[in-house]
């Protein structure tokens, strides 16, 4: 038995032509490189910017799968991007992707759906993160050669656009270091100031909070620089009736918080 053809909504049809002719004009608008896959991971259009990252023309990425542009980039992961698509759900991965000429670099990949036919395509949109994959490699060295310093330095400060205050009081802790550290701003003002005996918090100022409130609020409001003086705190706030970790833990769960958890990067 033939079954009788399927029929199509004109005017649903005429409103996806036009659709896909306004979404073909703005992706060549788009600092990103763009890619356009059908359902099955094949790259159908893409604009100038993906042609320039990929070194590839336009004829040569259409059609080509998208698992060739992108390592990593097999059925089973598709599979995972597709329920977290589908579920709402915001998706970004970090991958390397595969130049015309077999060159790879670091990019952030943000996918999404859109409907330009009736069985649906796939947007990724590109961008080339080698230049702050750099710069996070150079300030993880600088952050490790400050820690280092302050392990085998008596007195020690830094900057905090490079390491914590959580990480520099976490150091003091393992190092079951005693003494002074104070918090400054850009300007070169006090903030916050904590006393530490054998690695442990047990008298901390920020504002006009002190005590326990204080260690949260600084770590909330964190600041420009550090320095650490060694000495031996001669008083202890009663108050304080936490350990040092217990106390960083807190203060970044409140921080967490306040914050909420913004998009959702599922795969990276």
């Amino acid at each position: 038995m033939i079954e009788p053809a399927k029929k199509t909504d004109p005017v649903r049809t005429e409103a996806m032509s036009t659709r896909r002719l306004h979404y073909r004009e703005l992706i060549q608008t788009l600092y990103d490189a763009i890619l356009i896959c059908d359902r099955q991971g094949r790259v159908l259009e893409s604009n100038v910017r993906a042609e320039k990252l990929l070194r590839l023309a336009a004829a040569e990425l259409v059609g080509r799968d998208i698992s060739t542009l992108i390592l990593g980039f097999d059925r089973s992961l598709m599979n995972r991007v597709e329920r977290r698509l589908a579920s709402g759900r915001f998706t970004v991965i970090e991958a390397y992707c595969v130049r015309g000429d077999e060159t790879t670099f670091p990019a952030e990949i943000a996918i999404s759906r859109i409907e330009l036919t009736h069985d649906g395509e796939y947007v990724f949109s590109i961008r080339n993160i080698e230049w702050r994959k750099r710069t996070e490699e150079a300030i993880r060295r600088e952050a490790e050669a400050q820690m280092a310093r302050a392990r085998a330095e008596d007195d020690f400060s830094g900057y905090l656009n490079i390491i914590s205050i959580t990480d520099v009081l976490q150091l003091i802790e393992a190092s079951r270091k005693s003494g002074f550290l104070t918090i400054s701003d850009e300007n070169g003002a006090d903030v916050a100031a904590v006393e530490v005996l054998e690695g442990q918090i047990v008298w901390a100022r920020c504002g006009e909070r002190t005590g326990e409130e204080a260690v949260y609020e600084m770590i909330r409001r964190g600041g420009s620089a550090f320095y650490f003086r060694q000495g031996r705190p001669e008083g202890r706030d009663e108050t304080i009736v936490h350990s040092t970790t217990s106390l960083l833990l807190e203060a970044s769960r409140l921080v967490d918080e306040e914050q909420g958890s913004g998009p959702e990067t599922p795969l990276a």
